[in-house]
Formats: structure tokens, sequence, C-alpha cells
């Protein structure tokens, strides 16, 4: 495992895996640096290192909200990110 690489798992509020959904890894100044998108496990992985600092990532998916999740970045290797859909939605 590579030292400042972003990896995890992105969940709906049912458990179930957001498939496909878009992530945006945003730096300090706001400007997108990444794009990843989830594999049909929910699971996203950023091939490239990015540099130290500290970053936003934003999340769209088509049917599930997420917030956004900040993280630093300080050159080791990351633990796995789990993001889970925002809040509890009522079932329709």
């Amino acid at each position: 495992n590579m030292p400042n690489v972003i990896s995890g798992l992105i969940s709906k509020s049912d458990g179930s895996p957001a498939m496909g959904a878009i992530l945006t890894v945003y730096d300090v100044n706001g400007i997108p640096v990444r794009a990843l998108k989830t594999n049909k496990l929910g699971q996203f992985l950023s091939v490239t290192s990015l540099s130290s600092g500290q970053y936003r990532i934003e999340v769209e998916s088509q049917d599930a909200e997420f917030n956004p999740v900040s993280i630093n970045l300080t050159g080791q290797v990351m633990a796995p990110l789990e993001i889970g859909e925002k809040g509890d939605r009522a079932s329709s």
C-alpha cells in the first residue's frame, strides 16, 4: 500500500453498496483534484498518491445522499474510508 492513496467503501442506509457513486476530491482551495467512481461493491480507489494536506470528499449518487468527508493526508498509508448515507430516510 502506498501512502496518501484514498480507498474505501460507500454504503447506503440499508447497508447495500452505493454502486456507481461519483467521489470528487477537493483540495484546501476547493479545486477538484480527483474524480473516482465506485464499483458494483461500492468500493473506490485512487490509483495515484495525493500530496499531503487537507482534502474534502464529496459523494454524488443517484439514489442516496452523503455528507462531505474531510481527510488529512500526512504521508502515511491511509486506512480505507467508510462512508455511509446521510441520516435515515423514511421508507416510502
